[in-house]
């Protein structure tokens, strides 16, 4: 007997999804305002099968987040990347018109299956007297 596939069908709508380990991770909160949007942005672009070929690109960018400088949107772009939250899989170019495509490590990371120090969590401050 073969096996039947299950197909989740539409339960209702999408939706991001953001770890609390990723959100209160050092990476996290080392992330300028913009970048954190950036990054929200990028998880939404994640349908669950397309990790790694998130295309991207500087100026989709730039009108999503009302960003009018493409040097600002490259350096948001570059910040998550420094930080190990996304990385770029395969970088654009502007003559060949071709985004730049992306993997949100943020979305593919089970707090089970992380390889160790790829979040780093934050430390707790202690409560103040």
């Amino acid at each position: 007997m073969s096996r039947r596939r299950k197909y989740r069908g539409n339960n209702g709508p999408r939706f991001i999804q953001l770890f609390h380990y990723v959100k209160r991770s050092e990476a996290y909160h080392s992330l300028s305002p913009d970048a954190r949007a950036f990054l929200l942005e990028l998880i939404d672009r994640h349908t669950g099968t397309n990790n790694g070929f998130i295309r991207f690109g500087v100026r989709e960018a730039m009108y999503e987040l009302g960003i009018k400088s493409m040097g600002r949107t490259s350096a948001i772009m570059r910040e998550v990347d420094d930080a190990g939250l996304a990385r770029p899989t395969q970088v654009g170019a502007w003559r060949g018109k071709k985004p730049t495509e992306m993997a949100a490590d943020v979305a593919s990371l089970s707090k089970d299956r992380r390889s160790p120090g790829a979040v780093k969590q934050m430390e707790v401050p202690e409560a103040l007297p």
